[in-house]
């Protein structure tokens, strides 16, 4: 409860993961008995957990899927978001040069979007901050007596 009330007092938590996330997206593609995987996405060890909760990554792979089969679709739909057309057409080139990079490294892709950082945060993360003990500041401005005073009710709930 003081740290609730004394934000300043908090100590800025952020959990990093404590081992590889992986996603494997799209189909699994089968030739002469072969099995290959047709996108995997490998979130390594010490990025923050927060990153890997708000990325937005099946609207990305899906958009990605998009950038390979149908551009002028992602196209239009970054341009129904407001961007100009030379904009959305950008955007469909960038992503055709983000998977050929991941293609080629998939254990790469964070260092991929890292690269692309803006673009991802802009379109697919729901929060670009980490740190998980922010919170609100609700009763920060209360004097002492009255964090005093709120502590001693909320402790008769």
């Amino acid at each position: 409860m003081d740290l609730l009330l004394h934000p300043n007092k908090r100590i800025p938590k952020v959990t990093l993961l404590d081992h590889d996330v992986i996603i494997d997206a799209g189909p699994r593609l089968f030739d002469k008995g072969n099995e290959n995987a047709g996108f995997t996405l490998v979130i390594p060890k010490g990025v923050p957990a927060a990153f890997v909760g708000s990325l937005d990554h099946k609207e990305l792979i899906k958009d990605v899927v998009l950038s390979k089969t149908k551009p002028d679709e992602l196209r239009d739909k970054f341009v129904a978001k407001g961007l100009t057309s030379d904009e959305a057409e950008r955007i469909v080139e960038g992503f055709g040069k983000a998977l050929n990079e991941v293609m080629k490294n998939p254990l790469k892709a964070v260092d991929v979007i890292t690269k692309y950082h803006a673009f991802i945060e802009r379109y697919y993360l729901n929060t670009t901050d980490f740190v998980e003990n922010k919170g609100h500041t609700f009763g920060e401005d209360l004097s002492d007596s009255e964090k005093r005073d709120l502590t001693a009710f909320l402790a008769t709930l």
